[in-house]
């Protein structure tokens, strides 16, 4: 018998995906073999597809939820009012890190998407399928979640929640006979800090609200470079022939 030239697929229980670097290997290894010869319709069933789409969706969630909660103590920090390195005068170093204390892992792992995307994919027909549900899931996750965490954060800011509960608590606190002078004076101090960290929600919004729509349009356009990636290389395979 003749030696078949057929392209051998691993079992679908293989290709789900584990992880993130998991998954971005799986695209890669789907990509290389595309860049030499076409995939079978239905070589990825739909349940480790689905394995890809619900992995973006969680780390979009995660990063998201991660940059929204630790964006006000990065605000914090360039208001003076948190020490970084137990200064409360920080210089540039001091400020880069607490920038990116909430925004580092955002933009790790768009600028991995970005540069695999951009640089190490080739977006044949199945590839760009596993690709295009991957981003899609990623991207609307990623939004949806902004929505939801910014109107959540602004209903604290506006509705002064922090005022009425926390601060009548500690008004209430104060005024106990069975406090002593210095627990008196933390809590003073402890309610003006509320105060003062309550003006930095806002900002912590904006700044969260603007990372994640800049890294959903970012991922778009990386996506866009490689499908046109994969039609010039295409045009020039038509020419060569």
């Amino acid at each position: 018998m003749g030696k078949d030239s057929s392209v051998v697929i691993a079992q679908p229980s293989d290709i789900r995906a584990k992880g993130l670097l998991h998954a971005l290997s799986e695209i890669q290894q789907f990509s290389a073999v595309e860049y030499r010869t076409s995939l079978p319709e239905g070589v990825v069933p739909i349940q480790p597809r689905m394995s890809f789409w619900s992995l973006a969706g969680k780390e979009a969630f995660v990063s998201t939820f991660y940059t929204f909660v630790t964006a006000p103590f990065s605000f914090a920090v360039f208001d003076k009012i948190l020490p970084v390195f137990g200064s409360y005068n920080p210089n540039i170093t001091d400020k880069i890190f607490s920038y990116l204390l909430s925004a580092a892992p955002t933009l790790a792992l768009t600028m991995l998407i970005m540069f695999i995307l951009t640089t190490r994919t080739y977006l044949g027909k199945t590839t760009e399928n596993i690709v295009t549900h991957f981003l899609l899931s990623y991207i609307v996750v990623k939004l949806t979640v902004t929505l939801i965490l910014a109107m959540t954060f602004m209903l604290i800011y506006e509705r002064q929640l922090m005022e009425k509960f926390f601060i009548e608590e500690c008004i209430k606190l104060v005024k106990s006979r069975f406090i002593s002078p210095e627990t008196k004076l933390l809590v003073y101090k402890f309610v003006d800090w509320l105060l003062e960290f309550r003006e930095i929600i806002p900002k912590a919004i904006k700044f969260s609200v603007a990372l994640h729509v800049g890294v959903a349009v970012v991922l778009y356009c990386s996506f866009l470079r490689a499908k046109y990636n994969a039609k010039k290389l295409a045009r020039l395979r038509r020419e060569w022939e």
